[in-house]
């Protein structure tokens, strides 16, 4: 992985471009100006708290990352950071994406390994059976983005994919990547439920557009004790 400078300005720009969002989308939500993104960007301009805390809401992002670049909790395990939880997937099967509203994001405390400290990711909530040998519903699954983090999946690697639907609306699934013996990408569900065993195409000739737009780093399940 490419080395990434470190700075407020280069954090506003990977997580924008994690979120898939332009400089103007981006000013139309904060709200503030396109200039003023540009120049925050390029760190040419100081960002008050009112508009930290903003681009941390729509950016799925902690105010401390945007600041400091470091998600770790001040108590407990070194490599325990806080990831926000921006909303839920359905495992294996393509539904419209779920993102919540910033107000009903959360964060959860995650330990990770130390190579993963600078990774931009998110969290999402596990939904229905369809990847369930790996992730029960109800799991939450931390995603690094590909494109924030310059990474690309490896065999076996589960990943978060996406496509526009007929209607124009972005769909997203969990899937395995796999590549068999004559070098072709398949995408699988993972699954006991014998609805969910067929896998799609990707990038084999299929005139599907499919993005991988995240790599699963880590997955954590919440037991309900009540």
């Amino acid at each position: 992985m490419d080395a990434v400078e470190d700075t407020v300005g280069s954090r506003i720009r990977a997580a924008r471009k994690a979120k898939g969002l332009t400089q103007k989308q981006l000013a139309k939500q904060i709200p503030t100006d396109e200039s003023s993104i540009s120049r925050w960007e390029r760190d040419e301009q100081g960002i008050t708290l009112d508009n930290a805390v903003a681009l941390a809401g729509v950016l799925g992002v902690s105010v401390q990352y945007l600041q400091t670049g470091d998600e770790v909790v001040p108590v407990g395990n070194k490599n325990m950071r806080l990831i926000r939880v921006v909303g839920e997937v359905q495992a294996g099967v393509w539904r419209e994406a779920i993102e919540w509203a910033p107000d009903d994001q959360d964060e959860i405390p995650v330990i990770t390994p130390p190579e993963y400290r600078n990774l931009v990711m998110s969290a999402y909530v596990v939904r229905g059976p369809s990847m369930n040998m790996y992730y029960p519903s109800g799991t939450h699954v931390i995603v690094a983005s590909t494109i924030a983090n310059g990474i690309s999946p490896k065999n076996g690697s589960k990943v978060l994919v996406s496509r526009l639907n007929k209607d124009g609306l972005y769909e997203a699934t969990l899937k395995e990547y796999v590549i068999d013996k004559d070098g072709k990408v398949w995408l699988w569900p993972r699954s006991t439920d014998p609805q969910f065993q067929e896998p799609i195409a990707y990038k084999n000739g299929d005139t599907e557009e499919v993005t991988i737009t995240g790599i699963v780093a880590l997955s954590q399940i919440t037991e309900s004790l009540f």
